[in-house]
């Protein structure tokens, strides 16, 4: 007897318990993990299809952007011309950062590539890169509303975007749209998110909106309107009770 309870206690000991082998992941949730990248990657081909039937257009006003980015490249200062007395004629200071390291880089107004000018390809390379990360910040935002059906939301809303043929011209223009329509994607998505975790008034969420904000307004001077209102919606919400906080 003493020797059965023995056995049975040091089959008990910690290093002696067995190992429970650990719950594998469903087939079923993987494919739900990978659902929101999968529709973003779809929605931005949808779109870049559509880009892809403008060819090479970019708008004439863009050639003011590129014609300030090689002048400050060679530093000449914001010039427009060479020779010419500096002069802020541009009011798209992110956009034309982003042109002026682009050429230092060697991507950007230094000859071609397949046949095509990197003055038509680095422009419009950015616009898709915004264009994806416009999509994700409706995917996060979905995934904040509406749990498991954030797929389907991003790609009905990047459907869209492909029909609408002022969208995809316009963002794929050489000017600054896309990077625009990204920081007011991201402002929308940080808010929402804000509200769903009711954190909306923390200061890390500040912080974020305040460095958007930045960037929207250094974008296209309009931008400041979504700095503005995002201070509304927070000042609105940490005055309000939880309910109507909510509800705005």
């Amino acid at each position: 007897m003493n020797a059965m309870l023995l056995a049975l206690l040091d089959n008990r000991r910690p290093d002696r318990a067995r190992t429970v082998p650990a719950a594998r992941a469903s087939p079923a949730s993987g494919m739900r993990r990978w659902a929101d990248p999968a529709a973003v990657l779809a929605a931005t081909a949808l779109i870049a299809v559509r880009a892809a039937g403008l060819g090479r257009w970019i708008v004439d006003d863009a050639a003011v952007t590129f014609a300030y980015a090689r002048s400050i490249d060679e530093g000449l200062g914001p010039a427009q011309l060479p020779g010419a007395a500096p002069v802020e004629g541009y009011s798209n200071p992110s956009w034309l950062a982003l042109m002026a390291l682009g050429r230092r880089l060697g991507l950007f107004d230094h000859g071609a590539f397949l046949g095509v000018s990197d003055l038509v390809l680095y422009p419009k390379a950015l616009a898709l890169l915004c264009t994806a990360g416009t999509l994700a910040c409706i995917a996060w935002t979905a995934r904040a509303v509406l749990p498991g059906r954030a797929w389907a939301v991003t790609l009905l809303v990047g459907t869209a975007l492909a029909t609408n043929l002022s969208y995809v011209a316009w963002s794929f223009s050489g000017l600054e749209n896309p990077l625009y329509g990204l920081s007011a994607a991201a402002t929308a998505a940080l808010l929402v998110r804000g509200v769903t975790r009711g954190d909306l008034t923390a200061p890390r969420t500040a912080v974020a909106a305040a460095t958007i904000a930045l960037l929207a307004a250094l974008t296209r001077p309009d931008g400041a309107v979504l700095a503005a209102r995002a201070g509304h919606i927070g000042a609105c919400r940490a005055t309000l009770t939880p309910a109507k906080g909510a509800a705005l």
